[in-house]
């Protein structure tokens, strides 16, 4: 009556259907690791979980792709002749051919040789002994160096294959000068932070196989977290391993390290080959050459290469100081002086006070020619100076580089193994972009499996129908799923299982996600009638609310039967699922039983010859 002051007539409406279930996101992944910066503003978002949906935005608060830095040396070795083999000599690592780095070539010129003092049959000594035996020498141009940081390369790699709207939380930066910045304490703060975002569904931390020591208990750390928010889904990746360390043991090694929480999880194998940077991503001040391949690069049969060397880092100049200015000229690290110049060997500044044994020779005064005016004074003194090859009198690394890349094969090797490296990436972000993908074209129902993976070249290994079968199917049910390269039809994703592979109930991705897609959805709607009488109104309104959003996704292909009586169930009631008791202690039990679908992951054919009808 509180509205009806004039006679006439009213209209109230009255809602006669029950709220509706709002679908849960089930495609939004978490990254976890180190970031250029975490920055928003004069905000600091390190440890901060923060929501992005492209690379730009990515670029906008945690900056870009790390500075890269590679060594460039040339290392000379020994190595036993067939005479030396035949007396049962060996040399110790120290002085056999170097281990290659990301990309070594070796030569052994003919007939040059240095001595090595073998004390019984082994060589005790360093190299070059004056009362050694003579051994051959050999010389290995090497490029070496690491990248810890990939996440950069790696949300790359996502938004690639599909990937959206997702969380990245920076455990620290490049500059935190120590790549044990992403540790398992680390980790764990960032995961507890993730708790408090519940429309998270996906954990992924790639850079966590970058790292023995950290990867198990992080993997494990990421396994408890899902399995104890019991709403998301972690992806993991397989360590690479050693090349020669056998397959089954390197994935032995990696399921020993997952110990619960088997469903919640999945894992991945092997590493991809991308195509995330290109030859355009590498610059000259990303390679450092030392000295000493400066000065023996005319060991090497590459014209091009000893050439453009000996251009850029091989330097002969004339200075010329004089009494009224410029009295001293200082060249890299050195400082002529007009009273203190004379022939010989030059030194740096910094090297005064050393022994002259210890000092760092720069070069050579070849010549100091003296200048004088009629009366036979000193106006200036003209130096010709030597440089002992180095890096340090490349004054334009970018032309350097350059030069090398467009002209010297044995560099345009070199730089294909660099970007070969930078380009082995794990392959959970990019599983992460297909699940995402996957999600929003077919449903969450639908195995993120046999699909084509993007900006993947090949993968890292390549693994048959026999390799595969040990990794899908386990004796301890740990199953791994393979990407594999199929002809005519790209690198695809094939296996489907979590790492709870002897369960029935959920051995298969698409399982699990749909049952953590389902119930966190009921979840959110059955908020609203908390509080609400525990009556058969409530209980109708609760299981036609239920009901309709199943009834959708049957619909869609989500839930398995004929009919939506065959799909699903939902039972709510006094005698049915709950007693007197649970009624007068607050309780409302509700029993929702659905049938999931199941992948078609075996696909048997038979052919039978029939008797011929005509």
């Amino acid at each position: 009556m509180g509205n009806m002051k004039t006679p006439g007539v009213y209209i109230v409406e009255k809602n006669a259907f029950p709220n509706s279930v709002v679908e849960a996101e089930t495609a939004i992944p978490a990254f976890i690791g180190i970031t250029d910066k975490a920055q928003n503003g004069n905000d600091d978002l390190k440890g901060v979980p923060w929501k992005i949906s492209s690379m730009t935005e990515y670029l906008q608060y945690f900056g870009g792709a790390p500075e890269l830095e590679f060594a460039v040396d040339i290392k000379k070795y020994f190595y036993l002749s067939e005479e030396q083999k035949a007396a049962g000599k060996t040399l110790p690592d120290a002085l056999a051919e170097p281990a290659p780095g990301i990309f070594q070539y070796c030569i052994c010129p003919s007939g040059e040789c240095g001595k090595v003092k073998f004390s019984e049959d082994k060589a005790d000594t360093e190299e070059d002994d004056k009362n050694g035996e003579e051994t051959p020498v050999g010389y290995a141009f090497r490029v070496d160096g690491t990248n810890p940081y990939t996440l950069y390369y790696n949300m790359m790699l996502f938004f690639a294959n599909g990937g959206g709207t997702c969380y990245v939380v920076s455990v620290g930066s490049y500059g935190d000068g120590s790549k044990d910045t992403l540790n398992d304490k680390n980790v764990e703060a960032a995961l507890a932070a993730l708790e408090k975002i519940q429309e998270v569904t996906m954990i992924i931390v790639p850079e966590a196989v970058n790292y023995e020591k950290c990867t198990g208990n992080m993997q494990q750390l990421m396994m408890k977290h899902c399995g104890e928010m019991a709403n998301r889904f972690a992806i993991l990746d397989v360590p690479s391993g050693a090349a020669n360390t056998p397959l089954d043991k390197r994935m032995e090694a990696f399921q020993n390290t997952v110990t619960n929480y088997f469903s919640y999880g999945a894992a991945y194998f092997p590493w991809l080959n991308t195509s995330v940077l290109s030859e355009r991503d590498l610059n000259g001040t990303m390679f450092t050459w030392s000295d000493n391949a400066c000065a023996q690069i005319e060991k090497f049969t590459d014209p091009a290469l000893v050439e453009i060397v000996k251009a850029f880092c091989w330097k002969s100049e004339e200075l010329e100081l004089k009494p009224n200015g410029p009295k001293e000229i200082e060249k890299f690290g050195h400082t002529f002086k007009f009273g203190e110049v004379e022939e010989g060997e030059i030194y740096a500044d910094a090297d005064a006070e050393k022994k002259k044994e210890d000092r760092k020779t720069l070069g050579k005064i070849e010549k100091v020619e003296e200048i004088k005016d009629n009366t036979g004074k000193i106006t200036s003194k003209k130096i010709k100076v030597t440089w002992l090859p180095s890096f340090n009198l490349v004054e334009d690394k970018q032309a350097f580089h350059q030069a090398l890349s467009s002209s010297s094969v044995l560099y345009k090797q070199a730089i294909k193994s660099v970007l070969a490296k930078l380009n082995l990436l794990p392959p959970s972000a990019a599983m992460a972009g297909i699940y995402t993908m996957v999600d929003r074209s077919r449903g969450v129902w639908k195995a993120p499996a046999n699909v084509t993976l993007n900006y993947v070249n090949s993968p890292a290994e390549d693994i048959d129908d026999e390799g595969q079968a040990g990794l899908n199917a386990p004796m301890n049910g740990k199953a791994v799923n393979v990407i594999r390269p199929f002809r005519g039809e790209g690198i695809k994703v094939w296996g489907a299982r979590t790492l709870d592979g002897n369960s029935l109930d959920w051995r298969y991705i698409n399982v699990r996600r749909t049952m953590l897609f389902l119930e966190e959805s009921i979840r959110n709607a059955a908020r609203a009638y908390v509080f609400e009488p525990n009556d058969a109104g409530t209980w109708i309104n609760m299981k036609c609310m239920i009901e309709n959003f199943l009834r959708s996704v049957w619909k869609r292909g989500g839930l398995a039967g004929a009919t939506p009586e065959d799909a699903f169930e939902v039972h709510i009631g006094l005698g049915d699922t709950m007693t007197g008791d649970d009624i007068l202690e607050g309780i409302m039990r509700i029993t929702v039983l659905v049938a999931i679908t199941h992948p078609a992951e075996f696909i048997e054919i038979t052919f039978q010859q029939q008797m011929q009808k005509s």
